[in-house]
């Protein structure tokens, strides 16, 4: 008897540990992708991944969907999980669903919309697992509509729509349209003009019409095209054996122009072009006619820095005119030709008598009509532009620079610049603590330094060591501190020098200042603004090769960090550097007075060495 219990008790372990094993395997056979965990439960955590799925993604305050060997998609108002096995489970890792979908398309906290593995049909569930719409069909497109979830279903190629109670609403048609248009749709269409209306084109038979939110035809389906404008009125195109005729529509379904012969094009958002064998007019999105002038032809003088568009008209004998979306008159029809405007700027090239000049949207001239082509007209503008910018430019005098520009909105601007590049050139990493504390960070070891004009004494703060020192250089001797300048990386014409964003600016010493603005290789722009944030380089600044003078009566222009003596009213190196040095120091456990001491010393050192550039020689170093 205890021989039998002795075996079935082996037999009981050896499952056991095989159980752990396969466990301890599966566990540590695959990675978690924890960044998909969308809850923080501990408990739950470690059930479900003992459970190894791939990954898991909160669809409702209450439910989870967990998947096995698939992969997430997002869209802007969706999640899609392809292929893999999936299933809907609850906070307490307690299944709603079994495994059985292949695809889902989650619409977080409202419905998913699920593949059977086994039938490979369609059908749609609550967030909690509830079955709003029956695995039948061949697929399922969701939509939104004032906040309500709808759904459009196609079975055997043809589609009906089912609202949110998993009714059916229309009858089966051969397409129905809610996010992408049928064609020949006004480009301002976004997707977002039907997303607020509850009205649905459908397709039968190859022709087009409009449903609204009780499934009412409000325009028949029995047109071939259909144009949409940004009010939701409609231009629709019906085609026989003999005519074309075109009629308009307002999203009630009610005629706001008959059937008619003639043409019916979208001009703009707001605009609608009319076309019969006089010309064309112009008619607003209601329909009313706001142009009695019949045009020849009119264009859309597209570009991709135009928004919303301008359109040239052209008259009967060629002269052209210019006029916005709202179709306001811009320029009078009197021109050859009218090409490349500038809007910000409201400039554009026009020909008159074959040569082009430059004209504003009032009509006043800017330029001579002496060009031969809008681009060369184009050129001549810019180039007065830029030289009247250039001789701004040259007005500066780098040697004196704080006295250049007085406004307040200025000196704001560069203080603002100054403090965010900490006091330092951004290219030689040269700083002046006389304008405001200069923050050293090396790792963890923290300097700060800063310099009393008035004593003549040079802080610098310790955090590594706890230390303060304060250096006096000697009765009448003085560091020269660098000059530091806020330099604009790029002109904009027509702007104060204190409305550039401040990406533009950046904070240099004097001598690299000069050595940019030398420099042939390297380039600063002569840009203007086309619309907001968009700009075309116009030139570039010219080199002007500068050349440090030495002037013993201004300090300035000695080299930075020399240390220096006044003597009958002119500045000289000084011989020897014999700063006296008082140190206060906070008591710190890790240091005793003589660490602190060897310590200070120490900086003192690098102080004279490295930041005065102080040689062993007792000479001043001349570079920076």
């Amino acid at each position: 008897m205890y021989l039998i219990l002795l075996l079935v008790g082996a037999f009981i372990l050896f499952i056991t540990a095989i159980k752990i094993a396969v466990w301890y395997e599966k566990v540590h056979r695959k990675y978690v992708n924890w960044k998909e965990w969308k809850y923080n439960d501990k408990i739950n955590l470690q059930r479900i991944r003992r459970k190894n799925y791939d990954f898991c993604l909160k669809i409702s305050k209450d439910t989870l969907l967990v998947n096995v060997g698939g992969k997430s998609i997002d869209h802007p108002t969706f999640k899609t999980i392809e292929n893999g096995r999936s299933a809907i489970f609850d906070y307490k890792d307690k299944p709603i669903t079994s495994f059985r979908f292949r695809s889902v398309d989650i619409w977080v906290d409202k419905c998913i919309i699920a593949q059977s593995i086994k039938t490979a049909k369609w059908g749609a569930y609550t967030v909690k697992g509830d079955v709003i719409i029956e695995e039948k069909y061949d697929s399922i497109k969701a939509g939104e509509i004032n906040g309500s979830i709808y759904y459009i279903a196609t079975f055997n190629k043809k589609q009906c729509i089912i609202n949110e109670k998993g009714n059916i609403t229309t009858k089966f048609y051969d397409k129905i349209i809610s996010e992408e248009p049928p064609c020949d749709w006004f480009s301002i269409y976004n997707g977002e003009l039907l997303k607020d209306t509850a009205i649905f084109i459908v397709q039968e038979n190859q022709k087009y019409g409009l449903l609204n939110s009780n499934s009412e035809i409000i325009i028949p389906i029995k047109q071939d095209k259909i144009h949409i404008l940004g009010n939701l009125t409609f231009i629709v195109q019906s085609n026989n054996k003999e005519t074309i005729k075109y009629a308009l529509y307002n999203k009630e379904g009610k005629v706001l122009l008959p059937y008619h012969s003639d043409k019916l094009e979208v001009l703009s958002s707001n605009l609608i072009r009319r076309n019969n064998k006089n010309g064309v007019y112009i008619l607003n999105s209601y329909g009313a006619q706001i142009s009695n002038i019949a045009y020849k032809k009119i264009e859309s003088n597209y570009s991709p820095i135009l928004s919303p568009p301008f359109y040239n008209a052209y008259l009967s004998d060629g002269k052209c005119g210019y006029y916005n979306h709202e179709w306001k008159e811009i320029l009078p029809c009197i021109y050859d030709c009218i090409k490349f405007p500038l809007i910000k700027d409201n400039i554009i090239a026009v020909s008159m008598h074959g040569k082009f000049g430059i004209v504003n949207f009032d009509n006043k001239a800017l330029t001579e009509f002496i060009y031969d082509t809008a681009e060369d007209a184009q050129k001549a503008l810019f180039q007065i532009q830029k030289n009247c910018l250039q001789e701004q430019i040259e007005k500066k005098d780098t040697t004196d620079y704080y006295n250049i520009y007085e406004s307040k909105e200025w000196k704001n601007k560069r203080e603002k610049i100054l403090k965010r590049d900490n006091y330092t050139c951004q290219c030689c990493h040269c700083s002046n603590p006389s304008l405001g504390d200069v923050i050293v960070e090396k790792g963890r070891y923290i300097e700060v330094h800063s310099y009393d004009m008035h004593t003549g004494n040079y802080h610098i703060g310790s955090e590594k060591y706890d230390i303060n020192l304060d250096i006096n250089l000697g009765c009448g001797k003085k560091i020269v501190m660098p000059i530091l300048n806020v330099h604009h990386k790029l002109y904009i014409i027509d702007r104060e020098i204190w409305e550039y964003d401040d990406d533009d600016l950046i904070t240099l010493c004097q001598k690299c200042h000069q050595t940019l603005h030398s420099s042939e290789e390297i380039e600063i722009p002569i840009v203007k603004e086309i619309t907001k944030g968009r700009f075309v380089k116009i030139d570039k600044c010219t080199a002007k090769p500068t050349l440090q003078t030495f002037n013993p009566r201004q300090i300035e222009t000695f080299p930075s960090w020399s240390v220096v003596e006044k003597r009958n009213h002119k500045y000289e190196f000084a011989e020897k550097i014999e700063p006296s040095c008082s140190i206060i120091y906070i008591e710190n456990p890790n240091f005793n007075k003589e660490q602190s001491q060897k310590y200070a010393t120490e900086i003192l050192q690098d102080f004279i060495q490295n930041k005065l550039k102080y040689t062993s020689k007792n000479e001043m170093s001349t570079t920076t």
